[in-house]
């Protein structure tokens, strides 16, 4: 046969020795530590039940009491109302609303990110009462925390014993259950996954099993329905880092790029198949940015609430800025925590001193990286201006979910050198025990000063870390050392504790898996120590149950809008009881309404602004002395009601050009007689009547996305609509389609001839619907290729 023939039939000799390295299977991975198949299952239920147990224990007055309800600072004040606004819609069988009319004057809803609206664990508002249901999901993550670290570390040939201390330490660790108290379950759900990426990376390259980037893919979307967008960003920046890493690894066994190049592939399509399947909630939010302020960020937004680098020492030395009301740091306030605890950070230094592996030198480089980007370093700028995305972030202090995770990671290793290493350490001379003494030895002295003088204390790490303490938070100082005397006390007697049980494992004192078991059951109650500042629980009625003011507002006939004073409510409270609000707390305020009332609401004291929104009433706990705003229901909150002009819609008979770059109303103009077109937009045929003259009905409301009215004109008009505008509102009279107009800054004008009509408006959203194609046909491809490569994981990637 000729070498051309060889050649055509299937290429020479050394051309499928390539080939076949590249998709031949690979032997099977080994088991990590070679533990018997039914001992890795007992020590997986065992510390399967210490998680169900830790998570009741911790959750107890939640669990127990029915009508309890997990506080969060924006779980209370923004985002449970949002989520009841939704369930109520759905109940009453008109589907999940694209349109929310009930904040800001109206603005869209299921394109802002309003809540989890597309995560599994949603589900469960439906099934029983929403305050319970959010509750459980937070209970049921935190659990998934746990288990899914003791999995990655597993994956990462670690012993059972390393694996339970790392899982405890990330199950609790501050920057993961501190979010209980910013009610900020997105964040916590979003970093709970994270250790399922890098073990299913890990798997995927191990075993060179693209089946596995399949479920990565899979991970990914939940990431992304958590909806917290940025945590799932920087996760992927930590795990993509692991998969480079890991390929250079495998570039160099194999000495060839083809099979590193494939799996580098299998890395990218996961996320790309993500991103198709996560389409309903991707495409409609990065549509919406374009009619939001969010679009024109500077680099001063981006590093906006980025980690002070002296705030790092919160991760040892948590109560020393302080946290809650004792914080007296830089930033604004504080509600979390970074703290690590003592045995996690002293196991993760054991592993740099006595182990320096390359995946402990990698994940304590992605430590460092993560803590360089926290920081606000040009580190961080760099990636600001040249990663995809990145201008739509800010706060990238977020990015110590990646560290809090790497020393995790690095303190599992550092019980397994516990393991591995016994004979050089058993050695009392070994550098690790001079260091890691040392530094117990420097806890106890910085206990004794701060115990004895914390004054002394706070001034020389205040002078030394700061310019000075802001005068107004010099009050918290005293209580912070307070605080910080007891939690450095004890931080050195886990310390301590931690290293009795380190060094009775090297001598062989105490049974490997016992010191493990001990090093965790330390790590539990020194975070649970922490962590409990941070939970807290309060009678749903609290929240759910409406006050005299609101029972007062839902008896006045409708519609109407409200302006409530910030000293009266919160933000979206009105909302939980369907009253329409021109205020609000949401990610994506649209651009016109801040050209209208200003950016924080400003021009709301224009009552020019109160006729043009319909605004009706007025509710404070503070006094308001105006003529034009009698009280109507006295009270600790009292309602004051508009007397002048303010109506749901009316006619007008004029129309004019609004300024280009104008911004809030103009002062020589009576809203109520012209409407103010958007530049470049001509005026349609209007006729000549008196202004406020013709007739309106309203004949449909309860629909959050769709209106009806019934109207009679003496000539051809403007219906001006107190209603914000949006250009996904269509309109129709008597069936006909009609332009809807952008009028009066911000809100809807139809067009209507002179006469009796019917004109009904409908909210509709494209991107939905196409977002909602893409997710479909994503989810085919991605049940797709798991069913197909199931039964194939032997198969070598392709």
């Amino acid at each position: 046969m000729s070498a051309r023939r060889k050649r055509k039939r299937g290429g020479s000799g050394r051309q499928k020795t390539a080939a076949a390295k590249a998709v031949a299977p690979k032997p099977a991975a080994p088991k990590p530590e070679s533990v018997p198949a039914d001992r890795e299952r007992r020590v997986l239920l065992a510390f399967a039940g210490a998680v169900a147990l830790a998570t009741l224990v911790f959750f107890g007055s939640f669990v127990v009491d029915r009508d309890a309800m997990l506080f969060g600072t924006d779980m209370v004040s923004e985002a449970y109302q949002s989520r009841a606004f939704a369930v109520h819609e759905v109940q009453a069988g008109r589907g999940l609303p694209e349109w929310n009319p009930h904040l800001y004057g109206g603005m869209p809803f299921l394109s802002i990110l309003p809540y989890p609206v597309w995560y599994p664990t949603s589900l469960l508002y439906f099934v029983m009462p929403l305050h319970r249901a959010i509750g459980w999901a937070f209970l049921l993550h935190f659990a998934l925390a746990g288990i899914l670290m003791y999995g990655l570390a597993r994956e990462l040939k670690l012993g059972p014993g390393p694996a339970m201390v790392a899982g405890a330490a990330y199950m609790f660790t501050g920057y993961l259950v501190s979010h209980l108290y910013a009610g900020q379950d997105g964040r916590m759900f979003a970093m709970q996954w994270t250790p399922a990426l890098f073990l299913l990376a890990e798997r995927a390259i191990t075993r060179r099993r693209l089946h596995w980037f399949g479920w990565m893919a899979a991970v990914v979307v939940l990431q992304v329905f958590t909806p917290h967008v940025q945590m799932m960003y920087f996760a992927a920046m930590g795990v993509g880092a692991y998969v480079l890493f890991r390929l250079w690894q495998v570039q160099r066994a194999d000495g060839e790029w083809k099979p590193a190049l494939v799996l580098l592939g299998g890395f990218v399509a996961a996320y790309a198949l993500a991103g198709l399947v996560a389409l309903i909630e991707v495409w409609p939010t990065s549509n919406v940015v374009q009619f939001t302020h969010r679009a024109a960020r500077d680099y001063t937004y981006g590093a906006s609430w980025h980690m002070p680098p002296a705030e790092t020492l919160a991760a040892i030395w948590p109560e020393f800025q302080g946290y809650l009301e004792s914080y007296w740091g830089t930033n604004p306030f504080k509600l979390h925590t970074e703290y690590l605890g003592a045995v996690p950070v002293l196991l993760a230094a054991l592993s740099l001193l006595a182990r320096r592996s390359p995946r402990v030198w990698f994940f304590a480089a992605l430590a460092a990286a993560g803590l360089l980007f926290a920081w606000a370093t040009p580190f961080h700028r760099i990636l600001w201006l040249v990663l995809p995305m990145m201008k739509s972030f800010r706060a990238p202090a977020m990015m110590y979910s990646v560290v809090a995770l790497a020393v995790a990671v690095l303190a599992a290793y550092g019980a397994q050198t516990l393991l591995d290493r016994r004979e050089a350490l058993a050695d009392g001379r070994h550098v690790a025990w001079k260091v890691l003494g040392g530094l117990g030895a420097f806890w106890v002295l910085a206990w004794f000063w701060v115990a004895g003088a914390p004054e002394s204390f706070a001034a020389f790490w205040t002078s030394f870390l700061y310019d000075g303490v802001p005068p107004e938070k010099a009050a918290a100082v005293p209580l912070a050392m307070e605080r910080f005397a007891k939690g450095l006390g004890l931080f050195a007697l886990w310390w301590a504790l931690g290293l009795g049980a380190a060094w009775l494992a090297v001598r062989g004192r105490v049974a490997p898996v016992v010191a493990c078991a001990a090093l965790a059951a330390i790590t539990v109650v020194d975070l649970w120590r922490v962590d409990r500042a941070f939970y807290a629980t309060l009678p749903a009625a609290q929240v759910t149950e409406p006050d005299a003011t609101v029972r007062f507002l839902q008896g006045q006939p409708g519609p109407f809008r409200t302006f409530p004073l910030p000293d009266a409510y919160g933000p979206n409270d009105f909302l939980l009881w369907r009253i329409p609000s021109v205020t609000g707390s949401q990610k994506f305020r649209l651009a016109w309404w801040d050209d209208l009332v200003g950016e924080q609401g400003e021009r709301l004291g224009d009552t020019r602004l109160w006729s043009l929104l319909d605004v009706r009433y007025v509710v404070s706990r503070s006094p308001i002395q105006m003529p034009e705003l009698p009280a109507v229901q006295p009270g600790e909150k009292t309602v004051y009601a508009w007397s002048g002009p303010a109506r749901p819609a009316w006619l007008v008979y004029r129309a004019a050009s609004r300024p280009d770059g104008a911004a809030g109303w103009p002062a020589e103009m009576d809203p109520r007689e012209i409407a103010l077109l958007e530049p470049g937009v001509a005026a349609p045929p209007l006729g000549n009547a008196e202004p406020g003259s013709g007739t309106l009905r309203w004949l449909e409301r309860e629909d959050p996305g769709r209106m009806a009215l019934s109207v009679e004109a003496p000539a051809d008009a403007i219906l001006v609509l107190s209603e914000v505008w949006h250009p996904y509102w269509s309109a129709t009279v008597d069936g006909a389609a009609v332009d809807v107009l952008q009028v009066n800054v911000a809100l809807r004008g139809i067009p209507v001839p002179a006469g009796e009509h019917r004109v009904e408006l409908e909210f509709s959203d494209p991107y939905l619907r196409y977002g909602a194609w893409g997710s479909g046909a994503g989810l085919v491809l991605l049940l797709g290729f798991l069913a197909l490569t199931w039964r194939r994981r032997g198969a070598a990637p392709a």
